[in-house]
């Protein structure tokens, strides 16, 4: 190899381009994957945290309930228990002592209440009866007990015409005037036998109870909770952290509306987002409520999001690191190829900077410098016995001597009674030419021959050639059996072997023609052409066979005519614009060759004939090119299948009949009128049918039937049947005709058919239609 610059090397860019193909895989999978888990689980465990804090609340809302449906009961056994009558207290004495007595028994079992009282409508003396004393009404709400806006006059009010219990919501008071504590009462009437109550009784609740009642809702968090009656009163509330000691009244508005309702909402407060718990008592005329910052209330979401972020990231990183690797990975083969080629053919400088691009370049320029690919792949013994392979099928060996001279200096083995010639022809080879580059072309070749070379050794010895002109390998196998029959056999095997090998394991496959067998090899050239014939009737037989010249010789003697016929009804049926026909007319021609025994020379003639008879209508008509693939396709009738020809063109030819419908169809907008009155005039022709008025518009009966349904949303022989109907009943209508006559005046042969069609149009049969009419003239 010569000598020169030394090669510039290119930039790194494959493994740029390796790297960043890896990466976005990783980082696509890592969306995807990780979009999914983040939207599903989540979801999921956002609505697992927010059930878990209703949840929580539901148990402090069911304590607090249950708190006051004690004292509903413990109301109701007040009313029924006889020590504790307006009697027993109006009298004083031992009973009214005893009544106290009792009134404390109620309250030593509940920790939460700080006194029980009864007070009695209509007593003169107006007391306060309770656990803790007898006490006035004055005394009892203005120093005892003294609640805001709640003084023993307005509570009187209250007591006389009070319909339901009625809570005053907590609230600080100085017990006795000295102790401090926060405290509620609830008030519930006891009425006697009319709408007023009778008497009340008094429940003193301790507020710092309810407090941490309710306050356990919000024990792991900084906010508020509270409860909220109908009529917006904050019943109780409890705060901590940042909220401790803030009026729960500033957030009613921003509470949601329906105060019913369980649910969790987002509220934009001042101080920043905060979530709500609101769920409405089971009990009391009230609901529930939780309100804390956002952050706090999804703690576990948030944690769980950033233990998810440190994953995905961390994820990540190791797909960065990976995608490094693997990108080194697969570019260290082609870096060392590429040290290799720069160390051992240093040549002049290429310009190339991706390292594919430069490597090719090199190659070629290799190539170019070396000549031929092949004259790195074969020794001087195989250019030899090339040699003596294209003298043999050219016939240019003249005498026995001559070849054994000729098989000496090659060092070929041909000592053997049987011979044949298989010709191995790549199938599709357009395909193979377009996808392969002339050098690869003459790899794959040159590996056709090596297979089929190293196959043929299981039957004696193997010859082969590249024959460009025949798109194939020419392979000149001796064979040692004895028998003919069993030559026979184990060439059709090899042969078997070969095209299977290709099928299986390379993008292409093979056909192989096989000769007669034969015995001198000087008769090589007569048998080559056998081969050449057979592989022909690949045109016949499809791709991917095996071919024996035995098989092709009755051929010879199944004479076909061609089916003007045929070419004539194909013609027809393009002008008629009809697709189907086209295209059943020539899979009906490929079948009837393909049943006829021809020779591979009379099908392909045949064929073409077909396609010269319609380029020649698309001359006469001046039809444009519309697909250059396809007309050029045709027009070289480069096929090597009569498959490929029929699938190409019918796909032509069914083209060109949309064509010719289209043209058809903006020419005859006025056939459809022309139809209309034709049936009209002619209704009564028992003939009339759709074949008759295609003879009469000169159309097929197809497209004819086509139009007229595209045209008036009905089929032709259904519009036929409505107008033989109509002009019946305007017959049966008049009544100057009988049921029979009128059969044969609208088009029918056939009375009982007519009478049967009629009843099922109109619901009656002819002569019932008739009497419909009294008045219509005889």
């Amino acid at each position: 190899m010569s000598l020169g610059k030394k090669q510039r090397a290119p930039q790194v860019s494959r493994l740029i381009t390796y790297f960043f193909s890896y990466l976005f895989l990783v980082v696509f999978l890592l969306a995807a994957i990780g979009g999914f888990v983040y939207t599903k689980f989540f979801d999921t465990l956002t609505g697992i945290v927010e059930q878990s804090n209703i949840t929580s609340l539901k148990q402090i809302r069911d304590q607090i309930d249950q708190r006051f449906n004690e004292l509903r009961q413990m109301s109701l056994q007040i009313s029924s228990n006889h020590k504790l009558m307006r009697y027993t207290f109006s009298e004083g004495g031992y009973e009214a002592k005893q009544g106290i007595q009792e009134l404390k028994s109620y309250g030593s079992t509940h920790s939460y209440l700080l006194d029980i009282g009864l007070y009695f409508n209509g007593m003169e003396d107006s007391k306060v009866y309770a656990a803790s004393g007898v006490y006035d009404l004055d005394t009892f709400f203005d120093k005892v007990y003294p609640f805001e806006n709640l003084n023993h006059d307005q509570f009187e009010k209250l007591a006389a015409g009070l319909k339901e219990p009625y809570l005053l919501p907590v609230q600080s008071i100085n017990l006795n005037g000295a102790n401090k504590l926060d405290a509620a009462i609830y008030m519930f009437p006891l009425p006697g036998n009319g709408v007023k109550p009778t008497q009340v009784i008094l429940y003193m609740i301790s507020g710092a109870e309810m407090k941490r009642a309710i306050g356990g809702g919000i024990k792991e968090f900084e906010g508020e909770a509270f409860i909220i009656d109908k009529q917006d009163r904050i019943i109780v509330s409890a705060s901590s952290g940042r909220d401790e000691g803030k009026d729960a009244a500033r957030l009613l508005q921003w509470l949601p509306a329906d105060r019913t309702a369980s649910i969790v909402s987002s509220l934009n407060l001042p101080e920043g987002p905060h979530s709500s718990v609101q769920l409405a008592s089971g009990f009391m005329p009230w609901s529930y409520y939780v309100v804390v910052p956002t952050g706090q209330f999804l703690t576990v979401v948030r944690q769980t999001q950033t233990i998810f972020y440190v994953i995905v990231a961390s994820v990540l990183l190791l797909g960065i690191g990976l995608s490094l690797f693997l990108a080194r990975h697969h570019y260290k083969p082609i870096k060392k190829l590429m040290d290799s080629v720069r160390k051992n053919h240093a040549s002049e400088e290429h310009r190339q900077n991706n390292e594919l691009d430069w490597l090719s370049e090199a190659f070629e320029h290799m190539n170019l410098e070396n000549n031929d690919l092949r004259s790195h792949l074969k020794t001087k013994s195989a250019a030899l016995k090339e040699k003596v392979m294209a003298d043999l099928i050219k016939g240019n060996v003249r005498s026995q001597d001559e070849l054994d001279e000729l098989l000496g200096k090659a060092g070929m083995q041909l000592a053997y009674e049987r011979f044949a010639v298989l010709l191995i022809r790549i199938d599709d080879y357009r395909n193979f030419e377009k996808t392969n580059t002339p050098i690869i072309q003459n790899v794959l070749k040159y590996s056709i021959m090596n297979v089929a070379e190293e196959i043929s050794m299981e039957v004696g010895h193997g010859y082969g050639i590249d024959l460009t002109e025949n798109r194939g390998i020419a392979l000149l196998a001796g064979i040692k059996a004895q028998e003919e029959t069993s030559c026979e056999e184990m060439l059709h095997e090899a042969a078997g072997k070969i095209r299977d090998f290709f099928e299986r394991l390379f993008p292409f496959t093979v056909t192989i023609g096989i000769s007669e067998l034969f015995h001198h090899v000087l008769d090589t050239p007569v048998y080559y052409k056998q081969a050449v014939e057979t592989s022909h009737r690949r045109f016949l037989e499809g791709e991917n066979v095996v071919l024996h010249y035995q098989d092709a010789a009755l051929e010879a003697s199944s004479p076909y005519k061609f089916l003007d016929e045929a070419v004539s009804k194909l013609v027809k049926a393009i002008k008629l614009g009809d697709r189907e026909l086209a295209g059943a007319v020539i899979a009906e021609e490929i079948n009837e060759i393909r049943n006829s025994f021809l020779t591979p020379g009379a099908a392909r003639g045949i064929c073409q004939g077909m396609s010269i008879a319609v380029f020649k209508l698309a001359k006469e008509i001046s039809r444009k090119e519309q697909d250059p693939y396809l007309d050029e396709t045709l027009q070289a009738f480069a096929f090597e299948t009569m498959e490929e020809f029929e699938r190409i063109f019918i796909r032509y030819c069914m083209r060109f009949a949309d064509e010719m419908s289209s043209k058809k169809e903006s020419r005859n907008f006025e056939l459809r009128d022309k139809i209309v009155d034709y049936v009209s005039l002619h209704y009564a022709d028992v003939t009339l049918n759709s074949n008759k008025l295609a003879d009469i518009f000169d159309v097929s009966p197809s497209y004819l039937s086509r139009f007229f349904k595209n045209q008036t949303g009905t089929t032709l022989s259904e519009y036929v049947e409505e107008t033989r109907m109509n002009q019946a009943k305007e017959m049966l209508q008049a009544k100057s005709m009988s049921v029979k006559e009128i059969v044969e005046r609208v088009g029918y042969t056939d009375q009982s058919h007519f009478i049967r069609k009629f009843k099922k149009r109109e619901g009656v049969t002819p002569q019932q239609y008739k009497m419909l009419f009294p008045n219509a003239r005889e």
